[in-house]
């Protein structure tokens, strides 16, 4: 007869394995509502010509392909935390430790995001787009982290409030958002006069639409295209 822990153990496996795809259909729905607004958006903006059908189909296919992508890196990620867990380091405390889920995170971007098939499996174009969103928003966290540490060794004296530190803090990052922001639209700007074939396609078509504007011809061109 099983004893109660044995149950609450069993209870917490199938909890587990049930997450992994729980996690991937979690993936589908969030890729296919993100990337099918977002593609219809810029079809409508750039591609304003093409027939509304094609306009959808393409919409319809960048959402099954994101969705895909975003499933695959969920089932990847939790099934390498279910096996660590309840498989290779199981009864083991460190199962539990944070470091697991960086390396877990690292296979799944591997397998997934790093495409070592070649881009057989996942649309480059989308792979990409996606790494460069998640370790943009890394560098914005690591900078505010930095921030808060500085501020904490900044402000070392014991008697400082809490104001002192949150000022300190807010400094910090004001003065490292500055410096960043400066130096990415000043590399943008030059590139896109300089070496405009090396920027992504849509920051490109983007910057195209925006100041490539020396061509109109009288005020209706000037007000409409």
């Amino acid at each position: 007869m099983d004893s109660p822990t044995d149950n609450i153990e069993n209870t917490e496996t199938l909890t587990d394995f049930l997450n992994v795809f729980r996690a991937s259909r979690n993936g589908v729905v969030y890729g296919g509502r993100l990337r099918f607004a977002h593609a219809l958006a810029l079809a409508l903006v750039f591609k304003r010509k093409q027939p509304i059908g094609d306009t959808i189909y393409k919409a319809l296919k960048l959402s099954c392909e994101h969705a895909w992508i975003l499933a695959a890196f969920a089932i990847v990620y939790k099934g390498v935390l279910f096996a660590v867990k309840h498989v290779i380091l199981k009864h083991n405390k460190a199962s539990r430790k944070k470091y697991i889920h960086f390396i877990a995170g690292a296979i799944a971007g591997l397998l997934v995001y790093g495409q070592p098939t070649g881009g057989k499996l996942f649309s480059r174009n989308i792979t990409h787009q996606v790494t460069l969103y998640c370790s943009s928003r890394m560098i914005l966290a690591i900078g505010k982290m930095i921030a808060v540490k500085l501020s904490q060794s900044r402000t070392s004296d014991p008697n400082a409030t809490p104001k002192v530190h949150q000022q300190s803090k807010r400094m910090i990052e004001n003065v490292s958002w500055y410096i960043y922001s400066m130096l990415s639209w000043g590399c943008c700007m030059y590139l896109y006069q300089s070496d405009p074939i090396f920027l992504h396609p849509s920051l490109r078509n983007s910057l195209e639409f925006m100041y490539n504007n020396e061509r109109w011809k009288g005020l209706k061109s000037f007000f409409i295209q």
